[in-house]
């Protein structure tokens, strides 16, 4: 039946994939919804520690809040989860349960965050002053985007290191709007996954004009590695959007770009 189909695309790897199945279970609210498979598939994604995989994470736990079922026990460890968003979840799912914490008290959420990356140092900043991306575009050519850590001093190292620890080779530009943006850099080619931990926001006064460089996110401080290119000057995204590099050379290979173009090799290079 319908939740079978559903249910078999739950060990998936794939985020949004996951995330639509426990939807549609949430609306079915299906009776033969195994609790076990939900919380099992929560803890999976849990023990990766992604901050960029809250979506999922949150859609599960609607998910087993509509079927129902669930003890006290196999929610409240997610009470200190690492994620402020999914601790608050867990803890409504709880007190709608009808449970009590400790003492009979309503259940409280008490996030554990993970460890922050550091900044980079002043000595890395002045290297990325020096530094540039290419973005190897198969059957394209190259996209030359220089850094700027004097407008996103964190999003730029990580861009950089990204490129340098070969994340990006492989991936795409997954989205195209005409007159607006590219947007790549998806593992799987979607903005639910992305780079481990979320970065934050680093908004400058410099303008989204046509070639600037920006961070994809979905919500304020939600950075995961994916970038966009403004194929226009897009000043609707002034003080909204971070930028952390500005293309150099081949805008007419960024211009050529179609959805699922392949980014074949990304490098730091000295300019």
């Amino acid at each position: 039946g319908v939740g079978e189909i559903f249910l078999a695309q739950l060990d998936r790897e794939d985020p949004q994939l996951v995330m639509t199945a426990v939807r549609q279970l949430a609306r079915l609210s299906h009776a033969d919804t195994p609790i076990p498979a939900l919380l099992a598939n929560l803890a999976r994604f849990t023990a990766r520690e992604r901050e960029t995989e809250r979506d999922v994470r949150v859609a599960i736990l609607d998910a087993i809040g509509a079927v129902g079922g669930f003890s006290s026990d196999d929610l409240a460890p997610y009470l200190t989860d690492f994620d402020p968003v999914v601790a608050e979840r867990a803890a409504i799912l709880l007190n709608a349960s009808g449970g009590a914490g400790r003492g009979g008290d309503e259940y409280q959420a008490a996030p554990e965050p993970l460890p922050r990356t550091p900044p980079p140092t002043a000595a890395r900043l002045a290297e990325l002053e020096r530094s540039a991306v290419v973005l190897s575009m198969a059957g394209l050519g190259d996209i030359v985007i220089a850094l700027r850590p004097d407008l996103a001093a964190t999003n730029a190292d990580r861009f950089a290191r990204l490129a340098a620890e070969g994340y990006l080779d492989g991936l795409t530009f997954q989205r195209v709007e005409p007159n607006f943006v590219i947007q790549g850099g998806s593992p799987n080619a979607n903005e639910y996954s992305g780079d481990g931990p979320y970065s934050r926001d680093e908004i400058s006064d410099h303008p989204h004009w046509r070639g600037t460089v920006g961070l994809s996110t979905r919500g304020r401080d939600t950075g995961d590695g994916q970038i966009f290119v403004n194929l226009a000057d897009n000043l609707r995204l002034d003080f909204n959007y971070t930028i952390h590099g500005v293309v150099v050379e081949g805008m007419e290979v960024v211009d050529a770009v179609q959805e699922g173009a392949v980014i074949e090799r990304a490098r730091v290079v000295r300019r």
